[in-house]
């Protein structure tokens, strides 16, 4: 009945992309935590994919594809049901939804290693976000401290938390999901680092959070059309809550900590045109 309709139609009334060039243009966004991934992850879905994914899996000539965002609660619950290592279990995952040919975009919490790029890179284009490390770990800690879902709920007060195993976890997001590395409660190392580096120069477009006009400009060089960032994550941090972290003792630990993300951060900035100065 859809096929008969959009015939009808001409596609036009439900929004069928029609444009195959376009459709080729096959994208993973690589979802950093608290580097305003969900909403470049929805801005690039809603610009360069815009059928409701059930269209898109009912839709079978050739036309249109389905997205698909990666849960990432889910795949942790997964792995810890069958007792797997996570990195490696959404790296398979990710690598499992590159392989389908109807599929077009993915997105999700998701780690890029170099077996990922050696196999898929000729049909996709990868995608990701980096912000200061510094800024990225306050923002992750707050949001996991005071919202209401139990997934990496954080219970600690900063202080006790930059003592914990997790505050490293969290400090060493970019070298987490730009690696793979299966031990994300270890101290990167500068391999770690250099890994980081050399993935990042297989991606397509990389942006920062502090320029989404530069990101958004680099986007629409690269795939035709500009897409718009909304907002759609809120702090759930009680007003006045995060001035902690504006203590120099407390900033110096963070520092500290990101000490590996730091250093990929301000490399990337000079690696992808940007400038070092607000790192």
């Amino acid at each position: 009945m859809l096929r008969r309709l959009v015939k009808r139609v001409g596609g036009a009334a439900l929004g069928l992309a029609v444009d195959r060039s376009r459709a080729t243009k096959r994208i993973a966004f690589i979802h950093i935590p608290k580097c305003a991934g969900s909403s470049v992850a929805e801005a690039i879905r809603r610009t360069y994919f815009p059928l409701p994914q059930e269209l898109h899996r009912r839709w079978s000539d050739g036309t249109a594809f389905a997205s698909v965002a990666i849960g990432h609660a889910a795949s942790l619950a997964t792995a810890e049901q069958f007792q797997v290592n996570l990195q490696h279990f959404r790296s398979m995952v990710l690598y499992y939804e590159l392989s389908l040919a109807r599929t077009a975009y993915v997105t999700g919490h998701v780690p890029f290693s170099k077996i990922v790029a050696d196999a898929h890179a000729d049909r996709w284009s990868f995608v990701t976000t980096l912000r200061n490390p510094i800024d990225r770990f306050f923002s992750e800690y707050f949001y996991n401290r005071f919202k209401a879902s139990d997934h990496y709920k954080v219970n600690d007060e900063l202080d006790m938390y930059l003592q914990s195993a997790d505050a490293r976890r969290t400090s060493s997001q970019l070298t987490n999901f730009l690696t793979g590395r299966p031990d994300v409660y270890s101290p990167p190392s500068q391999d770690d680092v250099e890994s980081a580096l050399d993935n990042l120069r297989r991606f397509a477009v990389v942006g920062f959070v502090e320029d989404l006009e530069r990101f958004a400009h680099d986007l629409a060089t690269h795939f035709g059309k500009r897409p718009v960032f909304e907002r759609t994550n809120k702090s759930p941090a009680p007003e006045g809550k995060a001035r902690c972290m504006l203590d120099r003792s407390i900033r110096q630990k963070v520092a500290e900590l990101s000490a590996a993300d730091t250093e990929i951060y301000i490399r990337a900035r000079k690696l992808f045109g940007g400038t070092s100065e607000d790192s």
